[in-house]
């Protein structure tokens, strides 16, 4: 009875946790950028079951086998082996579920135009390096702003790297006319090269973590780094959804 009860409480609480995991991809599905997570589930070990306490009356149906003619190998076999000290496998007892994982899936978003030029879209691979009091972060919402101060940030005020550090642009020349970003991250402000941004991606996406806000950072112990996106393919103008859709309980696109 109490093995039941643990099993039924294991599984309660991996449903728990796959119900929170929904509900964060569905409370993100107007989010920019945002990547939908799944909960893999594993079972416990199975636990072996014997026939044990068949073995004082096997005497009585090995006699009754032999009146009655019974010849049937699988039913003598099994006898045998009781006797023998060696009870039979009756089959195996699930012991419960738990959580494996929580899984990041990576596939790309809808691509939503809005017209803007600071609304960026990463069409293929690869993710917007940002700054942070933490160190540096990767990011696929390009809804970027220009402060006063003419620095160029997301809309948590993280400030864009390109390759050469902070992208800032003179908000003195500034004209949204006149700018420029090309599909391989290149900035240009009436015809002049300001930056190019900074694109990576990674050879080992599980080894990222979320943060929040749509940001990802590498685990402390992870065994990659960062690789710069050579031909990035940048869309201005447009903005990724999110990798989630409603009508499938937040399961992927």
């Amino acid at each position: 009875m109490l093995r039941g009860l643990y099993m039924a409480g294991c599984g309660m609480m991996a449903e728990a946790a796959r119900n929170d995991v929904v509900a964060n991809n569905l409370a993100n599905v107007n989010t920019t950028g945002f990547k939908k997570d799944n909960v893999a589930l594993r079972a416990f070990p199975e636990l072996l079951i014997r026939r044990i306490n068949d073995k004082g009356d096997l005497n009585p149906l090995t006699g009754l086998l032999e009146v009655t003619g019974n010849n049937d190998p699988s039913l003598s076999e099994a006898l045998a082996a009781m006797l023998a000290g060696n009870p039979p496998i009756v089959g195996t007892l699930n012991t419960g579920t738990l959580v494996d994982e929580v899984r990041t899936f990576y596939d790309n978003g809808v691509y939503r135009a809005t017209g803007r030029k600071l609304d960026l879209a990463i069409a293929g691979e690869g993710m917007l390096v940002v700054e942070t009091l933490n160190g540096e972060r990767y990011t696929r919402n390009g809804a970027l702003l220009l402060t006063p101060e003419g620095r160029l940030v997301t809309g948590e005020g993280y400030q864009v790297l390109g390759q050469n550090g902070p992208i800032t642009i003179d908000p003195a020349g500034y004209n949204e006319e006149e700018l420029l970003i090309k599909e391989n991250g290149a900035l240009y402000l009436n015809g002049e090269w300001v930056e190019q941004l900074r694109v990576v991606t990674f050879p080992d996406y599980t080894q990222l973590r979320k943060q929040g806000d749509s940001l990802f950072y590498l685990m402390e112990d992870a065994a990659i780094q960062p690789e710069v996106v050579a031909q990035p393919q940048i869309q201005s103008g447009f903005l990724e959804q999110a990798n989630v859709n409603p009508e499938r309980n937040g399961k992927a696109n």
